[in-house]
């Protein structure tokens, strides 16, 4: 396999890679989800707030650099 090949392979290996993080994410959260704005476009640092319908108590998360959030599936479920 050549140099070139190896580094084509590489690219497409990373580019595939947060794609199965989401996958991973997507089977330990109970929510997720990604914040936008059509004028700021990915959303940092912006709190969004959950809580179970038998629950009083909220819990809150962050979104990351992608604008994206997820709740742990132990402190929802």
């Amino acid at each position: 396999m050549s140099a070139f090949v190896r580094v084509q392979l590489a690219v497409v290996l990373l580019s595939l890679l947060p794609m199965l993080e989401r996958a991973a994410l997507a089977q330990s959260a109970a929510l997720i989800g990604k914040v936008t704005s059509d004028r700021e476009g990915l959303m940092e640092g912006v709190l969004v707030s959950a809580k179970r319908g038998d629950s009083t108590m909220t819990i809150t998360v962050v979104t990351d650099a992608r604008g994206e959030y997820s709740f742990p599936t132990s402190r929802l479920v």
